[in-house]
């Protein structure tokens, strides 16, 4: 019996190696799995400045405006190796700036219009996004992709509007839900397997005249512009 104890030892670290060797197989087998399923559904947060084109927003030509912050949360699929389709919501600070001339103050007054304004304006808009290089897998994709789209949504402002030079002018809320265009274009920077880094800008093109109070100056609608850094996950398939 003695004689048997070694082989007996021997044939446990084999048995013992050999379960080792299967448990390592079986979590190998199931990450490739994992990852041999491509990730076709990214989440992401943007952040950057932001301005309002609006007739009291400031003079423009010489870039005297007031820009602000905005935030946005963007959900993207992948449709195809060129395109993906991509919904995006968030939230954008806008308020009037720059020197208008007191004539320019004057004629506001005198068609009651709103000398300065404040306030908040969330938006979502629905887009298809073509990439200029082909994504086939989120484990093969280019380390720099160029990306546009336009798309349609809504936008909702609430400011507090001022229709007076006093200091102690008492300002009015108004509020203002209007159908929006939007035009977007960024590049994007692969940072590992599921992160993106992406600098994007935006432009949102209303149906309203009416977020800053005023429609004197000039003849078109108020328009928000952008611009982001977006960092952007892959999520895992479902």
């Amino acid at each position: 019996m003695m004689l048997n104890q070694p082989n007996t030892g021997k044939f446990s670290i084999v048995i013992a190696l050999i379960f080792c060797l299967i448990v390592n197989l079986n979590g190998y087998a199931q990450g490739f799995y994992q990852e041999k399923q491509p990730r076709n559904e990214t989440l992401a947060l943007g952040i950057g400045p932001s301005f309002i084109y609006a007739d009291n927003g400031g003079q423009y030509s010489i870039y005297n405006f007031k820009w602000n912050p905005v935030f946005s949360l963007i959900y993207e699929k992948r449709l195809a190796d060129h395109f993906s389709f991509r919904a995006t919501s968030g939230i954008q600070w806008i308020e009037s700036g720059g020197n208008p001339t007191p004539s320019l103050v004057d004629r506001w007054l005198e068609k009651e219009q709103a000398v300065s304004f404040n306030g908040v304006s969330y938006y979502v808009d629905f887009m298809p996004m073509i990439n200029l290089a082909p994504v086939f897998h989120h484990m093969v994709r280019p380390d720099f992709n160029l990306y546009l789209g336009i798309g349609f949504g809504a936008l909702y402002a609430v400011t507090q509007q001022t229709f007076s030079l006093e200091p102690t002018a008492v300002s009015r809320r108004a509020t203002v839900l209007t159908p929006t265009l939007t035009f977007r274009s960024g590049i994007s920077y692969t940072l590992n397997e599921y992160w993106d880094l992406a600098l994007e800008g935006s432009m949102i093109f209303t149906f309203s005249d009416k977020i800053d109070g005023n429609n004197v100056t000039q003849n078109r609608n108020d328009h928000l512009m952008q611009a982001q850094l977006v960092i952007r996950k892959y999520l895992s398939p479902r």
